[in-house]
């Protein structure tokens, strides 16, 4: 890695109305798609990686507000909903 010091003029702003990213689109219907007993099978494209679609989901989740579990098994993500169970 190598990096410059320059004037914080000659630096581009950083636009904070980005659309959201493909990835991130992808996550959101996938939390919000996920049902009780059914898992998601999520096939890795050429630029994902295992990680990165775990913590996409993750974060997807914690906005919708609904508790997910996702694994990685040889190249495929799995995501589920995460069934809190009742006490009495």
């Amino acid at each position: 890695m190598k990096y410059t010091l320059i004037d914080r003029e000659k630096a581009p702003t950083q636009d904070t109305k980005t659309a959201p990213s493909e990835r991130r689109r992808q996550s959101e219907l996938i939390v919000s798609a996920l049902v009780p007993g059914k898992a998601a099978k999520i096939d890795l494209g050429p630029k994902d990686t295992a990680r990165g679609v775990k913590a996409s989901l993750t974060r997807a989740a914690k906005r919708q507000e609904r508790p997910i579990r996702s694994w990685d098994i040889n190249g495929v993500v799995y995501a589920e909903l995460v069934q809190h169970e009742e006490t009495d």
